[in-house]
């Protein structure tokens, strides 16, 4: 399973620099400087917790394969969290 997890990542970090290539040359202003404060604080963050966040919070899809690589970087920290989180009856999701 973490083999195909592996790999599955790999083709979404592809697949995350295509659509970036594709989808951002023609965004609107707004939304391009939202996109690029959402990506420089992906990029930035290194707290579990706050990745956590991140994932609650992301707005902008382009940048789903930036956040998911973010997360597997620091997944024994992360999991912990998103366990429990799943494990309280009153959070069904992130």
């Amino acid at each position: 399973m973490l083999t195909h997890f592996r790999m599955v990542t790999i083709m979404i970090s592809e697949l995350n620099n295509e659509v970036e290539e594709a989808v951002v040359p023609d965004m609107k202003k707004s939304r391009y400087e939202e996109y690029l404060a959402e990506r420089e604080h992906i990029m930035n963050v290194t707290e579990a917790k706050d990745i956590v966040s991140c994932m609650r919070k992301l707005k902008d899809p382009v940048n789903v394969g930036r956040l998911i690589q973010k997360a597997i970087e620091y997944q024994e920290d992360i999991m912990p969290l998103v366990l429990k989180r799943y494990a309280r009856p009153d959070m069904m999701f992130l």
